[in-house]
């Protein structure tokens, strides 16, 4: 898994410099490129994923596979 990361940084970082350089050479640009933006942001989360400080989301709602939730089951009656 590490070498994966790897590689998918090093991708990043290489769209990053190209992104970077078109955006240097077009002067007349005010703002950046959300394209750019969203590269960086990707790059940060994934030294976040690579330095264990990144909490992935679990899904609140169940999958196909979990089964119904409680909710979905009915109640339970006791005698």
């Amino acid at each position: 898994m590490r070498g994966a990361f790897q590689k998918l940084g090093q991708s990043l970082g290489e769209v990053i410099e190209i992104l970077e350089s078109e955006e240097r050479s077009v002067s007349n640009l005010r703002d950046e490129n959300p394209l750019l933006q969203k590269f960086r942001d990707w790059r940060e989360e994934l030294d976040r994923i690579r330095g264990g400080t990144h909490i992935l989301a679990v899904r609140s709602t169940p999958g196909p596979s979990m089964g119904p939730s409680p909710e979905q089951e009915g109640g339970i009656f006791i005698d």
